[in-house]
């Protein structure tokens, strides 16, 4: 992780929303808390949507997978910007029907 960011920092190339993210994510798999925060305060920062409100809930995430509280205090804040998480929806066809799936 600590490669990773260095590399978007000497690339020649402005880290943009999508690098930020990209970082955001991997640090999700790798459970590092503090290059999450700092790749969620870029993208942040980046965003055309202050309020990134998918940002936030990867933010929570790493917080719940490292069994920390703060989640609670990501998803209070969010309740406090009136920021609410869209359903993630999924699609297949079968047989020439659609079927949609969603989670809350």
């Amino acid at each position: 992780m600590d490669d990773a960011l260095s590399f978007i920092r000497i690339s020649e190339a402005t880290p943009n929303e999508t690098t930020w993210t990209t970082m955001l994510g991997a640090a999700r798999c790798q459970q590092h808390l503090h290059h999450a925060k700092q790749a969620a305060e870029e993208v942040i920062r980046l965003s055309p949507n202050p309020n990134a409100v998918s940002v936030r809930v990867l933010l929570s995430k790493v917080y719940a997978s490292i069994g920390r509280w703060d989640v609670g205090r990501v998803w209070k804040d969010m309740k406090k910007r009136g920021l609410k998480k869209q359903p993630g929806v999924s699609r297949i066809e079968v047989d020439g029907t659609v079927h949609k799936f969603m989670d809350s």
